[in-house]
């Protein structure tokens, strides 16, 4: 009677005992490694191992944390504007060093270097259009300017037929050589033969 009691109150205490509670987390494969690595040079599968477990027990839960990174790289170093395609700003599209494929557009490569195409303009507002500008005094479209009356001027942006100095009869000049604008007059240098190393005589034009 005494034996029975004994051994009741022995399986009673094992099963409150935390040990006989507690679970056991496993956290390497059979062969006491704790993690796996394999490379793939293609499509294919990965084998990890084995785990052992005792006799009889119970899995609650079971998780593995898989990672994947490349098992090489490569490094292009793109210095040169041949390697975005050349000097400019047209579209391209290639292999530059490094990588498989390239494409550019809306980009200016110079010196080398890359950045957004600019948007310049050379617009500029002048007075040879009736639209262009209104005031209380005079505005000469014809002339491109504006003033308190009509004095003949000519604006910055009014567009001038080039001085064509004369070649022949009063003020002509055989054998021209430099021209000089100062002031409002032109100084030009006359050869009196295609040799230069003639003494020029210098004319004027108002």
């Amino acid at each position: 009677m005494k034996k029975s009691l004994f051994l009741c109150t022995i399986f009673l205490v094992s099963l409150l005992s935390p040990v006989a509670l507690a679970g056991v987390t496993e956290t390497q494969f059979q062969d006491g490694s704790t993690s796996y690595t394999h490379t793939f040079t293609g499509t294919g599968d990965g084998f990890a191992g084995n785990l052992s477990f005792p006799y009889g027990a119970e899995v609650t839960a079971a998780s593995f944390d898989i990672s994947g990174e490349s098992s090489s790289t490569n490094w292009g170093n793109l210095t040169t504007d041949s390697d975005f395609g050349g000097t400019g700003t047209g579209s391209w599209s290639g292999a530059p060093p490094g990588f498989g494929y390239g494409y550019r557009t809306s980009l200016e490569v110079r010196n080398d270097q890359v950045q957004l195409t600019g948007t310049p303009t050379d617009d500029v507002n002048g007075m040879d259009r009736s639209a262009e500008a209104t005031s209380t005094g005079t505005i000469n479209n014809t002339g491109g300017f504006a003033a308190n009356g009509d004095q003949g001027f000519i604006g910055s942006t009014k567009p001038l037929t080039p001085l064509s100095l004369p070649s022949s009869g009063t003020g002509a000049s055989s054998y021209r050589g430099f021209i000089v604008a100062h002031g409002d007059e032109y100084h030009s240098a006359t050869y009196t033969s295609t040799y230069p190393s003639s003494t020029p005589t210098i004319k004027r034009y108002n």
